[in-house]
């Protein structure tokens, strides 16, 4: 599949997945303020964040969903969740917040 708009047209999980690791691979991630904010909050650190996202284990969790115009998805692992989205022609992962998952 290639949208012509990856903020406003849904990726599957599996089509989201290889983006990740694609943008991941090239260094193309960017973290809003709001993610530093939280993770300082939550005692998470950038390294902490960076693995979930260049882990082989890690997987999206349920379908893009819409909010604010744009498709978001959630990248877990057992331990921590992304809420990610990507640039609007695809060149860039935006990571918007950064949450612990309960055990």
């Amino acid at each position: 599949m290639s949208p012509s708009d990856y903020k406003r047209q849904r990726l599957n999980r599996n089509e989201a997945r290889k983006l990740v690791t694609r943008l991941v691979n090239e260094e193309k991630i960017v973290f809003l303020v709001h993610a530093f904010e939280r993770m300082e909050e939550r005692n998470i650190s950038l390294q902490d964040a960076m693995n979930v996202l260049e882990s082989p284990d890690s997987f999206i969790l349920g379908e893009g969903e819409l909010e604010r115009g744009s498709y978001r998805y959630r990248l877990c692992t057992n331990r921590m969740l992304l809420a990610i989205g990507f640039k609007s022609d695809g060149s860039g992962l935006v990571v918007l917040t950064v949450i612990r998952r309960q055990q």
